[in-house]
């Protein structure tokens, strides 16, 4: 059952227990003046009884801290277990209400992530309480980094927890705009055994490893356990040429002590994946032309990653007396990542036959003509002129007459002849964060109070190479576009919360407020793009929280919260901005998000039903304008949005062998203000969004609905998933002009003036039904572009065959099938021009096209494990 209230509970069974620890303590003093052995007179009989008081003790109190007014939704094991191999840690959470996660790979393969609208980037993660997010970025990093793998990976995930909006204090993380996702890891078992398992399924998916618990060593409570997880992955992916592999790898260990009253633990993850990715939706004609797998070939372009992620967290729990309770964690996280991206030369240049955007990933097409020759000729395009002549990679040496044939061909040079030399870039990039999480639990009789902190610094630093093709070795100073530097934050945070009961423990009042700060810094020596310079700010955010929760007769409780969060800027956002010759530095403030919500949960033996309304406005939201044909460029935070809706989610245990699980969300989501913004949760796409306009890619309605059934040894869970249309997007046309508000401060697009082609020219913009004032802009209808709703059914068959002989004690088998009726649908859609650089900063602009990634066919997979 998911347990949606500890309130009342709880808070009377802390009492009881304080109550029975002050009963012992008087009758030990009765039976020394007696000389009669009775419990609590300091005998064997006695220890006993007193150790296991404080055992119930202990367990109370854990109720207590688990008290939570706010929507809360837990992921079951079943619902982990049934997401498959083919799922991940993200995709699993589509079972908790709003949220929605689409990703264009098998396992941990490029996931995109939403909750109730917030995207995953703006998202808190915790992985054992300790910051899973990436604190320069957030979400899991830079754009196009750490698509394949995962710190942490459904088969090393304990329990996970989703939280909505802004979660209390002790709950929220670092740097959440709107929602926080905590992952636990597995437990080590008291019981010692050993399991392997193996899985083959559709597009040649396959998965192999082992789990081995050591059980306690030792005997009585003090006694440690210890568990060691490997599992090795590999699949040729449901899109053509999106081959992966992956291995995962975890220990953990835990040593009770104080008669088991406290605990410390050690847990290391190593995981590691490698393959190929879509950087950008395909187009649909050549889908439909070709087949559902349809993807450019690996001959035409390409881009890879190979990335490998450390995680250790060293734990302790100290029960210090029947009111406090003490916690310390270090951590420390790494990840490693290389990209490389990689476009055919050739099918750089336009060609009415194939007017297709096959790629933006590669250097051509962001900086135009580089290079001594560029620049002796005077057609270079690099913004900063003062890089002299460190640079020395000059890519006319792959065009195919030689440099002599392409500087006697002129103006065809940049044209056909840079294109050649700048058709592959390859990044790497290493990332470290270590950290301290100390927090204390107080417990009084009518008030529970935690006070808590994160330290934390985050270093980055990367090389970022371009190349003619991707055999060319990286040299610094002859094709390093960066040279030295780096970027970190450090974060420093402290929360108090309380939470008081009142009213015979009935009214449950939670105050609470976190300050968060964080300094950052990004130094770059020299780059192809900026000169030498170091950026830094130091931001500071108040979030203040207050939760209500009345228990109300017959099983019900009511609640309200209001929240107030902070998302900071990620470091990409800090820069130098050229605007007409000018350079400036920019760093923008932090995101910050109010929450206000009230509901009502349910929670008995048999049904936990939890239902809620929300208001969520963001402001200060980053908006910024880069103008790449000019190199200016200006970071902001003119942006606002707001995110309403519903939630509703249930667990029925209709019978010992039967339940039913089933949740629906409506999520309004819109923008409250008209400026240059990311348009879409995968980062893709900017453009400029206008005030009242829909938020794209955003389902209106998500629901879904589970049936598991147990009858001895087989298990069935069936599931109908339904996800409702969204709005996409479209590019303006080529010359659009526009009076309107203040979008930027960027000279050419203020304020009460028309607003140049340079900077509504082709922008991406959501659809709407409903924009009047865009109708007039563009002198015609508008595009009524929408993602469908589609429904998704998937199936789990599972049957636990035991065995007497040793040393196999039993064989468990799994029959998995997602989208059982095989459905055809889209993740992701938009409409767009193709933009081929022509080598002097201009576009040569084809027709407009949709693009769309397509969701995973219909797969099967078998899966068997043995427990010795």
């Amino acid at each position: 059952m998911k347990k949606s209230s500890f309130n009342l509970r709880g808070s009377l069974l802390l009492f009881t227990a304080c109550t029975m620890a002050s009963a012992v303590t008087l009758h030990a003093a009765r039976a020394q003046s007696t000389g009669v052995a009775v419990p609590g007179d300091g005998s064997a009989e006695s220890s006993s009884y007193q150790i296991n008081t404080i055992h119930v003790l202990a367990k109370k109190l854990i109720l207590k801290e688990k008290d939570l007014p706010s929507a809360i939704f837990h992921i079951t094991p079943q619902e982990v277990e049934a997401e498959g191999q083919l799922g991940s840690v993200e995709s699993v959470l589509k079972n908790a209400p709003s949220v929605n996660e689409y990703q264009s790979g098998v396992g941990q393969g490029v996931p995109v992530l939403t909750v109730r609208g917030v995207r995953l980037y703006e998202l808190s993660e915790t992985l054992d309480g300790n910051p899973l997010t990436d604190i320069l970025y957030g979400g899991q990093g830079a754009f196009l980094s750490n698509n394949i793998g995962s710190p942490v990976t459904l088969q090393e995930v304990g329990t996970t927890t989703v939280i909505p909006g802004v979660a209390p204090p002790s709950d929220q993380g670092f740097g959440s705009g709107g929602g926080t996702i905590a992952y636990t890891t597995m437990e080590p078992s008291d019981t010692k055994s050993a399991e392997v398992f193996g899985s083959y399924g559709s597009f040649n998916t396959s998965n192999a490893g082992f789990n081995l618990n050591t059980g306690k060593i030792g005997t009585g409570d003090d006694a440690a356990t210890a568990l060691l997880h490997y599992d090795e992955g590999y699949s040729d992916g449901f899109i053509d040429d999106t081959n992966e592999r992956d291995q995962d790898m975890m220990f953990k260990i835990d040593k009770p002590y104080d008669d088991g009253l406290s605990k410390i633990s050690l847990d290391v993850i190593y995981n590691r994946g490698f393959g190929y990715i879509n950087t950008a939706p395909l187009p649909t004609a050549l889908i439909a032309q070709d087949s559902y797998s349809y993807n450019f070939p690996k001959s035409l372009t390409f881009s890879s990653q190979n990335n490998r992620f450390l995680t250790a967290n060293l734990a302790d729990e100290t029960f210090v007396n029947p009111y406090l309770k003490l916690y310390a964690n270090l951590f420390f996280n790494r990840s490693a990542g290389t990209f490389l991206s990689y476009q055919n030369p050739n099918s750089i240049a336009y060609s009415p036959s194939f007017p297709y955007q096959i790629t933006f990933q590669v250097p051509y097409f962001a900086t135009g003509a580089i290079g001594p020759t560029a620049q002796a000729l005077g057609v270079a395009t690099v913004p900063n002129p003062t890089i002299g002549g460190y640079f020395n990679y000059d890519p006319l040496i792959f065009y195919p007459g030689g440099v002599a044939a392409a500087v006697a061909s002129g103006n065809a040079l940049t044209t056909v002849g840079y294109s050649y030399g700048e058709s592959a870039e390859l990044i790497q990039a290493v990332t470290n964060t270590i950290g301290f999480t100390p927090h204390a639990s107080i417990f009084l009789p009518y008030n529970t109070i935690q006070v808590g902190a994160l330290i934390a610094k985050e270093n980055e630093s990367a090389q970022e190479y371009y190349w003619g093709n991707p055999d060319v070795p990286e040299k610094q100073g002859y094709n390093e576009a960066t040279q030295g530097g780096g970027d970190q934050r450090s974060v420093y945070q402290v929360y108090i919360t309380d939470k008081a009961d009142l009213l015979n423990n009935t009214l449950h009042i939670n105050p609470g407020v976190t300050v968060a700060s964080a300094y950052t810094s990004s130094i770059s020596n020299e780059s192809l793009d900026d000169p030498a310079a170091k950026l830094q700010n130091f931001n500071s955010i108040a979030e203040p929280y207050l939760g209500i929760t009345y228990d109300l007769p017959d099983h019900f409780v009511a609640y309200a919260d209001y929240g107030k969060g902070g998302y900071f800027a990620p470091i990409s956002d800090y820069g130098l901005n050229n605007i007409n010759g000018v350079l400036s530095l920019t760093a923008p403030k932090p995101e910050i998000v109010h929450l206000y919500e009230a509901g009502i949960k349910y929670d008995s033996d048999v049904l936990a039903a939890t239902l809620d309304a929300y208001y969520q406005k963001i402001t200060d939201a980053d908006s910024f304008f880069v103008n790449y044909s000019t190199g200016a460029e200006d970071d902001g935070n003119t942006g606002a949005q707001q995110f309403r809706g519903y939630e509703f989610q249930s667990t029925w245990d209709v019978t010992p062998n039967f339940s039913i699980d089933d949740a629906a969300s409506y999520t309004d989501a819109r923008y409250l203000s008209s400026y240059f913004a990311l348009d879409t949760p995968f980062e893709d796409q900017y453009g400029y969004v206008f005030k009242g306009d829909p938020l794209a890619s955003i389902p209106n309605w998500l629901a879904h609905l589970t049936f598991d059934y147990k009858l001895g040894n087989f298990g069935a869970h069936l599931t109908e998933q339904y996800t409702g249309s969204q709005f996409s997007t479209y590019d303006f046309q080529p010359a659009i002009t526009y009076t309107g508000p203040n979008v930027t401060s960027n000279p050419g697009c203020s304020e009460g003036t028309n607003i140049p082609n340079q900077c509504l020219g082709l922008a991406t913009v959501p659809d709407s039904k409903n924009q009047g004032a865009l109708k007039t802009l563009i002198g015609g209808p508008i595009p009524e572009l929408q993602q469908p709703n589609y429904f998704l059914t998937n199936l789990l068959l599972t049957y636990d065959l035991p065995l007497q002989n040793e040393p196999v004690k039993k064989l468990h088998f799994e029959l998995n099938i997602q989208n059982l009726l095989g459905v055809h649908y889209l993740e992701h859609l938009y409409s767009s021009y193709a933009e081929i650089p022509d080598g002097k900063g201009g576009y040569a602009i084809t027709s407009e096209y949709n693009s769309a990634f397509y969701g995973p066919p219909r797969s099967i997979t078998v899966e068997v494990s043995a427990k010795f």
